[in-house]
């Protein structure tokens, strides 16, 4: 069932924070423990708010790392009111997460000699002090940025004042939640592996995950198309470019990722298969690969025209990337070259970017036509009234049209992209109409696949309570 992930999540957890730095990130235990719920998620309503949890967390965790660059600024509260902050939301949906899981592990327990309940509150409790321990002690240091080193106690050596220790504070804040964390790692790993190694329970889990989940043909298929929609929609925003100086800082080989895995997903539905789902995984992996070398060259590329004027402290905001590289093309051919270089990998990225939308495209058709209530047939027609036309469905009329203009936008994206990396030579202004092309293609397909997964959702509600209906009898 997966809940031996639970222990190596907990292990990332165990470490202090050094004020907004976080030694061992969390949001990789977080990752460990959304893989170890995954299964649990479906057989219990405790498990899965443990998981919806723990995935709110991994993102604030996340956000956190980006503020690490105001902790150097001790001159203002910044890293007081960064860290209160993140410790409110961390705190709450740690805790929040470990109830869930105790709790599920209660109400799924087979029997009461069930070795989960050996020491089950003491462990429960600990973790509960653990949690608040941790961001307690992360921001008491913090509170020293209220004073001042100018003011304090005036002695021979100088003014002493508790802001002249804040990295003294921090340290042996750091040692004694660094104590507590291992003391709690210790008893929760003894906790959990006795809960893994209790074979009937992990063999009662396993029947109520089929009873519940796998055993209810509606549920599992619908779960999966869900979360396979999901990350298609991710990965259509992930297709946005963020282009500064030659460079996208977004590199397709995001999306593409997105894409593949949320095609393989699709591949392993039963039932009714989606042919065009492999086609899609294959060339997403290819486009993505293909598109590295490209990002790779670029940072190269604009570095050797540009980063001296990026260095520049005087100089490095006067002028415009297109207009140094208008200078170089007229008096350097290796930047003509360069250049072309990157033309040719846009036309190949573009290549392959146009029949992964193709197949994409052709996917959402698929999914539409056999997990939508397209997938019914249509009741005969009587007799006498075969000549009458019928009115379309709704749904399939509107999927359509909008599945067709966002195709052709994603074309037109593909092709613009190679226009795009030539136009600083000629239309340095043409960023401008990439940029509002892409979006609008990505909000196309964004609604697409938002339309389609709102389909399914309402398509299997009726067929999951049908299963359900059919097991009760």
């Amino acid at each position: 069932m997966g809940l031996q992930y639970l222990i190596i999540g907990c292990f990332f957890l165990l470490n202090p924070y050094f004020s907004i730095i976080d030694v061992i990130p969390d949001f990789i235990g977080c990752i460990f423990l959304l893989k170890g719920l995954s299964k649990a998620s479906k057989i219990s309503e405790s498990f899965a708010d443990a998981y919806r949890q723990f995935g709110l967390l991994l993102l604030v965790t996340l956000g956190r790392i980006f503020t690490i660059p105001l902790m150097a600024n001790t001159d203002e509260v910044w890293p007081l009111i960064i860290v209160f902050c993140f410790g409110l939301g961390e705190g709450y949906l740690s805790i929040r997460g470990f109830i869930g899981i105790f709790d599920g592990l209660s109400y799924t327990a087979a029997s009461p000699e069930s070795a989960l309940y050996t020491k089950w509150r003491e462990t429960r409790q600990f973790t509960m002090f653990f949690l608040i321990a941790k961001q307690v002690l992360c921001f008491l240091p913090e509170l020293s940025l209220l004073s001042d080193s100018d003011y304090g106690i005036v002695t021979p050596e100088g003014v002493q004042s508790p802001a002249n220790y804040r990295l003294v504070f921090h340290v042996l804040a750091m040692i004694l939640c660094l104590f507590i964390g291992i003391a709690w790692f210790i008893q929760i790993r003894g906790y959990l592996k006795r809960v893994v190694r209790d074979e009937s329970y992990q063999s009662h889990l396993l029947r109520l995950y089929e009873e519940r989940f796998t055993g209810v043909s509606s549920v599992f298929v619908s779960t999966n198309l869900r979360t396979a929609m999901t990350l298609l929609m991710v990965a259509c925003v992930l297709s946005l470019e963020l282009i500064f100086d030659g460079v996208n800082y977004l590199p397709h080989i995001i999306s593409c990722i997105f894409f593949g895995v949320a095609a393989y997903k699709l591949m392993r539905l039963p039932g009714a298969n989606l042919t065009a789902a492999k086609k899609t995984g294959i060339y997403a992996l290819l486009y993505g690969v293909l598109s590295l070398p490209r990002f790779v060259y670029s940072i190269i590329f604009s570095d050797r025209i540009f980063g001296e004027y990026l260095s520049s402290t005087e100089e490095g905001l006067q002028f415009a990337y297109t207009d140094i590289l208008q200078e170089y093309l007229l008096r350097d051919f290796d930047v003509i070259y360069g250049l072309v270089a990157q033309v040719v990998m846009a036309v190949m990225e573009a290549v392959l970017m146009i029949l992964l939308l193709l197949t994409f495209y052709k996917l959402l058709r698929e999914a539409a036509q056999k997990h939508t209530r397209l997938s019914i047939p249509a009741p005969a027609v009587p007799e006498g009234l075969e000549n009458v036309p019928r009115p379309k469905d709704e749904f399939a009329v509107s999927f359509g049209r909008l599945c067709f203009v966002s195709l052709g936008l994603g074309i037109a994206t593909a092709v613009s992209m190679v226009i795009a990396t030539a136009a600083p030579a000629f239309f340095p202004s043409y960023w401008l109409i990439d940029a509002l092309l892409r979006v609008t293609w990505v909000i196309t397909a964004y609604l697409l696949v938002s339309k389609l997964r709102d389909e399914i959702e309402s398509h299997y509600s009726i067929t999951i309570r049908e299963d359900l209906h059919d097991l009760t009898h």
